[in-house]
């Protein structure tokens, strides 16, 4: 039984090897789609080969051998070393049409295929112009114009060379300006007054060379005169920081329109060793700096003309520019914009001031309590705070006295007044001795001032 077993599992696994080999039996390349050629058919241009499509085992591979065929696609031979993937097209093709030839091979077998041919491989033109050049400049005697390349394309690197044309005013019947140049730019002469000029490029590729021609310019004008000044420009305004110059332009001659643009210099007292205070610029008006202060400005005007001459005048120099006085230790800016200062810190020649008075109610009816308000402030208008203020009423006994009060932030400050039964009740004046004073001075020192209210 065990013999019986063996030989059977012999015979059942030769049946199944010649199962698999014949279930694995490779299939060579069959095409169902020819091989076809992308790209111009012209001299220098490159030509892609597509394989087409194929059937059969996979993997597949591809080879290509291009071939020089008459103009109906006969007469084909092959051209040596032409294998890749790629054909740059030769002299030798013009005249002609290219094919390619692929084989395809597997591990069944090679099966080759044509493609159709070309079109009539012709001789390449050069590069070809896709945007005009352009020419930039004014069109003055004595002016530079300068032409732009354009855009191009071509089998490159690209080469550029330039040749200037001198035509009439409609930009026909010209004549060369120029030899054919390496530089793009010309400088205009006598000759090309009252004439348009154009520009024409010259480009060059492994193909050949190709032009392009610029539009005309406008009529070229004669020599550029300069506007003339005849009267110099001057500054009007406050020469103070803060404040606002204005420069006229003067008056000039010449061909108009004239347009105007300015400068502003920054100079000694004298009005020399000028540095810019601006750039040039197209208004002419300039806010004054602290770093104008005890300087003088003399403003620049610069004029054009349509030639696109220009010409410049300068100003005298402003008086000096005055800077605001430095603010004393301490001072504060009010929510009103007034300063307020310590009055510590005045010194002579700075006096104090008690600058206003005022009773509420301004007449007196009866013996009812009033208020005294009053404001000091220093001989420079500053509001002064934390001065010291002695408020005495004459005739003494008439009212209560008032303790000495020190002035607010504002430099005011406020007495709450009780007059006594010694007062009379109608036709008397009261008097109010006031004095301000600082820490330190003498109780006769400060300032005083008499106000008066009546009943």
């Amino acid at each position: 039984m065990l013999l019986v077993a063996t030989v059977a599992a012999v015979v059942s696994a030769a049946v199944m090897s010649a199962s698999a080999t014949a279930q694995t039996t490779a299939t060579a390349p069959t095409r169902t789609a020819s091989p076809s050629i992308s790209g111009s058919a012209s001299k220098g241009s490159t030509l892609t080969a597509s394989p087409g499509t194929w059937s059969g085992s996979a993997p597949i591979t591809f080879t290509y051998s291009w071939q020089r065929c008459n103009r109906t696609g006969t007469s084909c031979a092959t051209i040596p070393d032409a294998t890749s993937v790629t054909y740059t097209v030769a002299a030798a093709d013009v005249g002609g049409t290219l094919r390619v030839r692929v084989a395809a091979s597997n591990s069944a077998g090679v099966s080759a295929a044509r493609s159709a041919e070309t079109a009539t491989v012709t001789a390449a033109s050069g590069p070809v112009n896709t945007a005009a050049p352009a020419i930039s400049g004014t069109g003055a005697q004595g002016q530079i114009l300068t032409l732009s390349q354009g855009t191009w394309t071509g089998q490159g690197p690209l080469t550029f060379s330039y040749q200037w044309k001198r035509c009439d005013s409609a930009g026909n019947n010209c004549a060369d300006a120029s030899n054919v140049i390496a530089s793009n730019t010309i400088t205009l002469t006598a000759a090309d007054v009252g004439r348009t000029i154009r520009g024409l490029v010259v480009a060059r590729d492994a193909n050949g060379a190709s032009t392009a021609n610029s539009q005309q310019t406008v009529v070229i004008a004669a020599l550029a005169v300069p506007p003339g000044n005849t009267a110099a420009p001057a500054i009007t305004g406050t020469p103070a920081v803060g404040q606002t110059l204005t420069l006229t332009t003067g008056t000039w001659n010449g061909p108009s329109p004239i347009t105007f643009t300015y400068q502003w210099k920054r100079c000694d007292t004298a009005g020399n060793a000028c540095t810019d205070a601006s750039s040039v610029i197209t208004t002419n008006t300039i806010v004054l700096t602290a770093a104008d202060g005890g300087k003088t400005i003399r403003g620049a005007v610069y004029a054009r003309n349509p030639s696109g001459a220009t010409a410049s005048a300068t100003s005298s120099p402003s008086a000096a520019v005055v800077a605001p006085p430095s603010e004393p230790v301490g001072a504060i800016r009010l929510p009103n914009g007034r300063i307020s200062v310590p009055v510590a810190s005045l010194a002579l020649p700075v006096r104090l001031i008690i600058s206003n008075v005022q009773f509420t109610p301004t007449r007196l009816a009866g013996r009812s309590a009033f208020t005294l308000k009053v404001w000091v402030s220093d001989s420079n208008s500053h509001a002064v705070r934390d001065a010291i203020v002695l408020a005495t009423m004459i005739p003494y006994g008439w009212t209560g006295q008032p303790a000495e009060t020190r002035t607010g932030t504002d430099g005011t400050v406020v007495f709450n007044v009780k007059p006594t039964t010694n007062m009379p009740l109608r036709n008397a004046a009261l008097l109010t001795f006031l004095r301000a004073r600082k820490d330190g001075d003498d109780m006769l020192g400060g300032i005083s001032r008499l106000a008066a209210s009546s009943r």
